[in-house]
């Protein structure tokens, strides 16, 4: 059971102002665990799992650097890359898997002990991200998130949907009021 759960939450927004230009996100099975606190990433440094990349031109490196916690988490810096089956597994960290050929579970990112798998592009303009906070190989959140470039797809349209998705996903209550005004 879960404290916070949108199955069906379908969260769309636009990134850069008005118009066929703009950046959009859809973010969908938002879920956090009863035993989810924000204490999770005071485990330094914050470590990134990264199963392919968004797509050619940004690596699973890049991944972790763009990462960023919201506002709220003034000490946490840039997340750093851990290798998929790396070992010893950090204890926690931020799993995410890209444009898999069909939807990764939640449970499947925590539990993956080596590579998922080839990626699928969407097309020239999107990428899919399924994400999960796991402790060990525990979930104790989750999220997907499609983003759609409004002008060319390039690293910092990634870098700006990927921390949507960590505001959405782990911002307090004031950030993402703030950002759906």
């Amino acid at each position: 059971m879960t404290a916070f759960r949108a199955a069906a939450l379908v969260a769309i927004v636009a990134l850069t102002g008005c118009g066929e230009d703009q950046d959009q996100t859809s973010i969908t099975l938002l879920s956090r665990e009863m035993s989810y606190d924000r204490s999770y990433f005071t485990f330094y440094p914050l470590m990134a799992e990264v199963h392919n990349s968004p797509f050619d031109g940004v690596s699973e490196t890049d991944v972790a650097a763009m990462l960023r916690m919201p506002p709220s988490y003034a000490d946490a810096g840039a997340f750093a890359l851990s290798a998929p089956g790396e070992t010893p597994r950090p204890k926690v960290r931020l799993a995410l898997a890209f444009n898999s050929r069909a939807p990764v579970s939640a449970k499947a990112l925590c539990r993956a002990a080596a590579a998922l798998g080839a990626a699928t592009p969407l097309d020239d303009s999107s990428f899919m991200v399924d994400v999960a906070l796991c402790r060990d190989d525990d979930v104790i959140a989750s999220a997907s998130m499609t983003a759609k470039a409004g002008k060319a797809r390039d690293p910092a349209f990634a870098a700006r949907s990927l921390n949507h998705l960590m505001l959405i996903a782990f911002g307090n209550n004031a950030e993402r009021d703030q950002w759906e005004r």
